[in-house]
């Protein structure tokens, strides 16, 4: 494939003294443009469908990849100290076009030939972030932190009725294109008390409303943290949060499911959910040279009024890590990871009568390998480079059709780069990664009804990728 993207950010940064005529404090402001083009030559990709025998014309199969895009965007950031007072704020506007041509509705010949509404879909959607921050130390031991964000999203792409066809072989009638608009609100504060030496407690509390025109819902979610780090010595270190949320879901009582739209597409973000997250971590620092860290994690969710039909959910991960540094200027590290994830799920309360239920596990195993090195040419080139491998299986099991095949994946990913620092100011930087992905016994299903006697049985699916990219930053003095 012919797949390029082109990344181009510039930012400048300028230290102001005395900001907003405060005296006493100090300041800096910047501004960033950042603009990313993707073009690519491969618009479509096919293959050969087993329905010959029951839709005429129907023995290929043709679907659209990411069209080329390109998003630019403008960030203004400040801050400035006073004292024991702390202010951060950026605002940032953007813009995303798409304007590549339509695809024809299908290669099937012997259906009829219909007009598409327009050649192109001439997307454009417009960004804005806007981040502000506080910090307060109350007192020597007290700590207060409140931060606010708001991030809009408004697509002013055109809205048409088209005609799909699945799979090049079934009609679909006339549907209109959904345009996907957000509006998403946090606001979070948090006090953190340094009770004793080498130990903190922390109170978080985050509240969010999150708005969207597609599925026309409003969810608000307050969350809770409560966490304690201490240091029990010198070398060791542990790290306990508890997290309990709670979501309550505001949409469309009457929200029906549109003929030929599947009524499993929906997000399971649009239900009311009671979550619960334990998190502990252990830092082990084992002599000078070498520091072991041990993570884990156990979430469980429970879904009310779920539009995707998931009612109970389970996350557990572990993690292991070692840092070595083996020489003054080298330094390496390997890690394993194990996720393993868990949903339970039964026909959508969307349905009037639900006749199904499923649960399906997925695991996954990543193991890493790296190395830094920083003192070539007296610490003007820098140079690293990471291995890893990752290995992962899904199973699913539903009441109607019994146990589907399982699923397993295996990835290699190697990425490296080397940083040049020819001036004080100036750092250029080049990176290369190479990817391969191979899916096992991968198994494309349709028709939902029949999955074990439709779709295509492709065995071994694979494919590889490289990736450049080279960076140049200036940093003004």
């Amino acid at each position: 494939t012919d797949d390029t993207t082109r990344e181009l950010t510039i930012k400048a940064e300028t230290p102001v003294s005395a900001l907003f005529g405060l005296a006493g404090g100090e300041g800096a402001l910047s501004v960033e443009v950042s603009e990313s083009d993707y073009d690519t030559d491969l618009s479509t990709v096919s293959w050969e469908n087993p329905f010959t025998d029951i839709i005429s014309g129907a023995d290929k199969g043709q679907l659209a990849t990411a069209p080329s895009n390109r998003f630019r965007q403008w960030l203004f950031s400040g801050h400035y100290l006073l004292g024991s007072h702390r202010f951060f704020a950026s605002y940032g506007q953007g813009e995303a076009q798409q304007k590549d041509a339509f695809l024809p509705y299908t290669i099937n010949q012997n259906l009829a030939s219909l007009m598409l509404p327009q050649s192109s879909y001439e997307g454009i959607a417009d960004t804005m972030q806007l981040r502000l921050r506080w910090n307060y130390h109350l007192s020597r031991d007290l700590r207060l932190t409140s931060h606010y964000r708001h991030d809009d999203r408004e697509n002013r792409s055109a809205i048409a009725n088209y005609q799909p066809v699945l799979t090049d072989a079934l009609q679909q009638g006339s549907l209109a294109n959904s345009v996907f608009s957000h509006d998403k609100r946090q606001l979070v504060s948090r006090l953190d008390w340094y009770w004793r030496a080498g130990s903190r407690l922390y109170y978080e509390l985050q509240y969010l409303t999150f708005k969207r025109n597609r599925e026309e819902s409003e969810a608000r979610e307050l969350i809770s943290r409560t966490g304690w780090k201490h240091r029990w010595h010198a070398s060791f270190t542990s790290d306990l949060n508890l997290t309990l949320g709670d979501r309550k879901q505001k949409d469309n009582a009457e929200l029906t499911v549109p003929i030929g739209e599947n009524p499993l597409y929906r997000d399971a973000t649009t239900a009311d959910k009671v979550s619960r997250q334990l998190d502990v971590s252990l830092r082990w620092q084992l002599n000078q040279n070498i520091g072991l860290n041990l993570d884990s994690a156990y979430s469980r969710g429970e879904y009310d009024r779920t539009q995707i039909g998931v009612t109970d959910s389970h996350r557990r991960n572990i993690g292991l890590a070692i840092d070595w540094q083996t020489t003054k200027y080298i330094t390496t590290r390997s890690s394993w990871f194990r996720y393993s994830n868990s949903w339970d799920m039964q026909g959508s309360t969307h349905l009037l009568n639900p006749t199904w239920n499923s649960r399906q596990v997925d695991s996954f195993d990543v193991f890493l390998l790296g190395a830094r090195h920083e003192g070539f040419f007296d610490g003007k080139l820098h140079a690293g480079a990471d291995y890893s491998y990752s290995a992962s299986e899904g199973q699913t099991r539903t009441s109607t059709y019994g146990k589907f095949i399982d699923q397993t994946s295996h990835t290699h990913t190697l990425w490296s780069y080397l940083d040049y620092f020819w001036k004080p100011q100036w750092k250029l930087r080049l990176e290369a990664m190479y990817e391969r992905y191979v899916l096992k016994d991968s198994r494309s299903t349709t028709l939902g009804a029949t999955p074990h006697l439709l779709g295509n049985d492709s065995g071994d699916d694979a494919y590889a990728q490289w990736q450049f990219g080279l960076r140049a930053s200036y940093r003004f003095l």
